[in-house]
């Protein structure tokens, strides 16, 4: 995982729809002041958190049972909050609903990180990887996969500033999306 940006003086992560929780795990064990807790669906949090606690055994990782597209996040709470492998499920106007939730939720200078796998404009050197995950999730779930401009403009409708995006680089078209709360 590709620790950007670099959070300084974080005490507090939402990691939305992030069952496993490995990436909670690695942003932790990165700062070691950042508690974090997993948002998710009730099935998965029955199925993930067991599997975690027998593999981590810090405390700073907490479940918390819910549903992204009607729960509350708050207001003015998180450092950081990610949402992974997640908006490819979501309708246009549900992506931008939660993206305005998540602005409500991040304190001031608070950052907003996406991770998906992207959809590639149509070229000669477009990614495989991307085009096949697009053409699965077009099949089996709500929308498939979004461009970077979309996901960029779904942080911007909701009123954080886009700064950059990583790519990884052992998933060719996974990106991170980065954007932050002025």
């Amino acid at each position: 995982i590709k620790m950007s940006p670099k959070l300084k003086g974080a005490d507090k992560m939402l990691d939305i729809g992030g069952s496993h929780g490995l990436y909670s795990v690695e942003y932790c064990k990165k700062y070691s002041s950042l508690k974090s807790t997993i948002l998710d669906l009730p099935p998965a949090v029955e199925k993930a958190e067991p599997i975690l606690r027998h593999n981590y055994k810090g405390k700073n990782i907490n479940y918390k049972k819910g549903n992204a597209l009607t729960d509350d996040f708050g207001k003015d709470e998180y450092d950081l909050i990610l949402m992974s492998s997640l908006m490819h499920h979501f309708t246009s106007e549900q992506n931008t609903s939660v993206c305005k939730k998540i602005m409500t939720a991040l304190k001031k200078d608070g950052y907003f990180i996406i991770q998906e796998f992207i959809r590639p404009e149509p070229s000669a050197k477009m990614e495989m990887v991307g085009a096949i995950l697009d053409l699965f999730f077009n099949l089996s779930s709500t929308s498939g996969n979004w461009s970077k401009e979309e996901l960029i403009n779904f942080q911007e409708e909701a009123g954080l500033k886009h700064l950059k995006i990583n790519k990884f680089l052992a998933a060719p078209g996974f990106v991170q999306v980065i954007g932050q709360k002025i």
